[in-house]
């Protein structure tokens, strides 16, 4: 091949490559603006499975979607009570492996019903850790038969460090209801961001709830928890640690 055809195929090839990235370009920004601006706003079953059902909202102009899940464990609320009021890290660790808890900017009281605490979270490679410091408030719905929890996050409540990416969106409400056979229904409701792409978590979080209440499940049989049978109804608030 003589240096002019080379050079004129060399061309070919760049400007090839040029437009094909010019084309990539435009169609993931096509791509992206018809997600954001999708949605019913409108809860959909997404995926089902361990007796989990998850549900997802896209509403037009966000990208995140929210989430919503649904099943049952074998527990009681004495145990749930003492697990959700614990602000070890031990406890943060069964929630959540990698979780640790630090410092308490508000107590729970028993007048209050909340508690303000900050955590850090391991994320896989190559995310870098996130940290979030939340409200985590309770109360009684159903006739004092629902226990709910209600997260929610004070980001400006600490300072950022370094290495560590701030959560500044997470809104989610679990609740737990009594049902037959000594079973608990928990439902859990989210709105958070957790800072990762988009598609990804979307993608991800489905298959996380389904796993998420099978994971309870075990939390809820250890004998941490367990000890919560001997105590008084009524009193779990007052003897956890």
């Amino acid at each position: 091949m003589t240096r002019d055809k080379l050079r004129t195929v060399t061309r070919i090839v760049a400007k090839t490559m040029l437009w094909g990235g010019v084309l990539l370009v435009t169609s993931l920004g096509i791509a992206h603006l018809a997600w954001k601006y999708s949605g019913s706003g409108e809860w959909r079953l997404v995926r089902e499975s361990n007796g989990v059902k998850v549900y997802a909202m896209k509403s037009p102009g966000g990208t995140i979607e929210k989430f919503r899940a649904v099943g049952p464990i074998r527990t009681n609320i004495k145990r749930i009570e003492l697990a959700l009021r614990d602000t070890s890290t031990d406890a943060c660790a069964d929630f959540s492996p990698g979780c640790r808890s630090g410092e308490i900017f508000e107590p729970w009281t028993p007048q209050s019903q909340y508690y303000v605490q900050y955590y850090r979270l391991k994320f896989p490679r190559p995310f870098a850790p996130r940290d979030l410091v939340l409200k985590t408030a309770f109360r009684w719905e159903n006739d004092g038969k629902t226990l709910v929890m209600q997260c929610t996050a004070q980001p400006d409540r600490r300072s950022e460090d370094a290495g560590y990416v701030r959560v500044r969106h997470y809104n989610n409400t679990w609740r737990f209801t009594p049902i037959e056979n000594g079973e608990i229904e928990v439902e859990f409701e989210g709105d958070f961001d957790m800072k990762l792409p988009y598609f990804l978590f979307n993608h991800e979080i489905p298959a996380a709830l389904c796993g998420l209440l099978p994971h309870l499940q075990d939390v809820m049989n250890k004998p941490r928890y367990q000890r919560a049978d001997m105590l008084p109804d009524n009193s779990v608030a007052g003897n956890f640690q």
